[in-house]
């Protein structure tokens, strides 16, 4: 007995269809990424979406309610980053299909993001003079080991006082080495202060720390 199909019969797997969307293409831990696509034709079954997380395959969770940013993708998945169970650097996604012919499409790669887990760090910071007054101000010069999400903030808080003084960019550059300038008023407490930086990159990573 010899079985055979039709001529019209679908032998070929399914594809994914253009406008695939990965949002944000970059994050930290804790930050959580949608994944937006469709295929070229109708699906037997919800795809299953995984992510390579450096230590084996995991599984993203399908959501019901199609996100504006998707734009009209039928199917839409979210991750949310561990950084106990991810490695930094690039995680590639992939999906297995189904079609109505049952013909299955494995593993078929839908793109990537990347994640970064440490914050920038101060490669270099030089005061230009640890005493000021209102006839001598006072510069910094800040490099920095990593691109960052906008200006850093330089302040400076006496002991005892709950107020910050803010210091004034001066300069900045490609390579990120930033100048900052404090020029007293008069109005300060005379007394020892404590200067203080804030920088973030662009995965969301905080430093916060004093200059010695």
């Amino acid at each position: 007995c010899i079985q055979t199909t039709g001529a019209g019969a679908d032998a070929e797997p399914p594809e994914l269809a253009d406008g695939i969307i990965i949002d944000p293409g970059l994050g930290k831990n804790g930050t959580t990424f949608t994944v937006c696509f469709s295929a070229k034709e109708e699906l037997d079954r919800d795809p299953i979406v995984q992510v390579d997380t450096g230590a084996g395959l995991a599984n993203l969770t399908r959501l019901q309610d199609i996100p504006a940013l998707c734009n009209g993708s039928a199917w839409a998945y979210s991750y949310t980053a561990d950084i106990s169970k991810d490695a930094a650097g690039t995680r590639v996604l992939s999906v297995n299909l189904v079609d109505k012919a049952l013909n299955p499409a494995d593993g078929l790669v839908l793109g990537s993001f990347e994640l970064d887990f440490l914050p920038p760090s101060l490669s270099s910071n030089l005061l230009s003079s640890s005493v000021a007054s209102t006839s001598q101000g006072v510069t910094v010069d800040l490099v920095f080991s990593e691109s960052l999400a906008g200006v850093p903030a330089v302040s400076m808080m006496a002991e005892g006082e709950t107020s910050d003084l803010n210091w004034s960019l001066d300069s900045a550059t490609a390579d990120q080495n930033f100048t900052f300038s404090y020029a007293p008023t008069g109005d300060e407490t005379e007394t020892s202060y404590v200067i203080s930086v804030r920088a973030e990159d662009p995965a969301g990573n905080v430093l916060e720390t004093t200059l010695n």
